[in-house]
């Protein structure tokens, strides 16, 4: 054994490790002697650690964080050759305490190199790990921070709309590998993250911890601006876009931008098309989840949510807020051609077809026209002979939710709708509308042959048979 090897062996016996960091200096450097390819401790500090050469050259190349590119311009191993921590000028093994000497010198500026600042009394574990967390990575559209490169790409891809990341059931695509693989958990139904409260499952875990703070009430996110709190982070961050304006995901196809992503992602689907959520059902496609979740409570019959006023029950809680407003006599919406109001804005649009004579939704087996969806969509069932719709008590079938509606009331005897004039109830609303023309004195179906005019539209039919059967003769 020659007597480089015999050293180092011997300061091998007397090592008193200190943390897994010194250990692995002291093995890697043991490791460099015994092959006799160090000349001095800077050869064998380069050889770990890299020269102020190789640094400059990484940072060259755009390979290393810009702040660890500009500290290292002192380099590991400015150290004297021949001068190491304890005044020795051998090159025997460091010992654990040469190797926290070495960390304090280099915060005293004795080596000024990358790691200056360093404190004798931290871990440099530690406070190597704190530096590599500052956030050199910055993005050139918005300017956010992040602490490694790998992250950057992933959030510029946020501005340039790319989502390599497509989910082979639905076609959704997404920014980052880990976001499908968690979407992925939604069509194969697996929900391994159960709340301890509720027992309500989750895919995501951090789903789980945002929904448990719905039964502690905690919101621990808080705008600096108005003092609102949230209990996930993220609408807090969409929240702050209120104040700020900012709108920073922009469609390409149109220009339209929005504060929320997903958003993004929805009005895109206006410009593709695409309706990749499915009703297993009756097989109609739908481009929102949350319209396919609504959709598929008509063929359950749920309606959770529930006027407190009139017990009327929706499926949507958008249409339970709308109808409310019609308890407080609130009728935002104003046609701009007759003034009328309306408590919806749907209606509002369905209304204005009346004045413009439009009817955008043709019937592809006959070509009729309508001026809502729904309607099409009920008359499409004449073709199809569909009855969706079935009562639970007869079984009977209907082709328009509306109607299951007004049949379930035969029975269970329930007429809603009562007359303030004299009390009498219905359980129909056009039953109670037609009965209220007996009042008012009301009659707004006239006969375009002779005039007269009736309270009803089925009374104007039955009379206009009087004409046709004269005109036959």
């Amino acid at each position: 054994m020659s007597p480089m090897e015999e050293s180092c062996v011997l300061n091998l016996d007397s090592f008193s490790i200190s943390n897994d960091l010194e250990n692995s200096i002291r093995t890697q450097l043991l490791s460099v002697i015994l092959l006799g390819m160090a000349t001095s401790v800077n050869e064998e500090a380069n050889l770990l650690w890299g020269s102020p050469e190789s640094a400059e050259a990484e940072k060259a190349e755009g390979h290393i964080c810009p702040r660890e590119a500009s500290e290292s311009q002192g380099g590991w191993g400015k150290e004297e050759e021949g001068n190491l921590p304890g005044g020795r000028e051998d090159k025997s093994f460091l010992q654990g305490g040469d190797v926290r000497q070495l960390w304090v010198q280099q915060r005293e500026g004795e080596g000024n190199g990358s790691r200056e600042g360093f404190t004798e009394s931290a871990q440099p574990d530690a406070q190597w790990s704190t530096h590599k967390a500052e956030k050199c990575h910055q993005c050139p559209d918005c300017g956010k921070s992040f602490s490694q490169s790998s992250t950057l790409s992933a959030h510029l891809r946020i501005h340039t709309g790319e989502r390599p990341y497509i989910c082979p059931d639905c076609g959704r695509g997404f920014t980052q590998l880990a976001h499908l693989t968690q979407h992925q958990g939604t069509h194969s139904g697996e929900e391994p993250y159960r709340c301890a409260d509720c027992g309500k499952g989750f895919g995501v875990s951090s789903r789980l911890v945002a929904h448990q703070r719905s039964h502690t009430g905690e919101r621990p996110y808080k705008c600096p601006e108005c003092g609102k709190s949230f209990r996930v982070s993220s609408v807090l961050v969409v929240h702050q876009r209120i104040h700020s304006g900012e709108r920073p995901y922009k469609c390409t196809d149109c220009g339209k931008s929005f504060n929320v992503s997903s958003n993004l992602i929805k009005h895109q689907r206006i410009h593709t098309g695409q309706k990749p959520y499915k009703c297993t059902e009756c097989g109609r496609s739908f481009n929102e989840s949350s319209a396919l979740i609504a959709h598929q409570r008509l063929h359950k019959g749920e309606r959770p949510y529930k006027c407190p006023d009139c017990g009327k029950s929706f499926n949507v809680s958008s249409n339970l807020l709308e109808h409310q407003g019609t308890h407080r006599g609130q009728k935002p919406y104003k046609c701009l051609e007759c003034g009328k109001g309306f408590a919806r804005s749907a209606h509002l649009s369905q209304h204005s077809r009346t004045h413009t004579g439009e009817r955008p939704y043709k019937c592809a087996e006959c070509g009729k026209g309508f001026a809502v969806r729904s309607h099409l969509a009920q008359h499409c069932r004449v073709h199809t002979g569909e009855r969706p719709y079935k009562c639970a008590d007869c079984g009977k079938g209907f082709t328009a939710r509306s109607s299951l509606t007004t049949h379930r009331r035969t029975h269970t005897g329930e007429r809603p709708y009562k007359c303030p004039e004299c009390g009498k109830s219905f359980n129909q609303n056009s039953h109670l509308a037609q009965h209220w023309r007996t009042h008012s004195g009301e009659r707004p179906y006239r006969c375009p042959d002779c005039g007269r005019s009736f309270g009803d539209s089925s009374a104007l039919i039955k009379h206009q048979r009087i004409h046709l059967q004269e005109k036959a003769r």
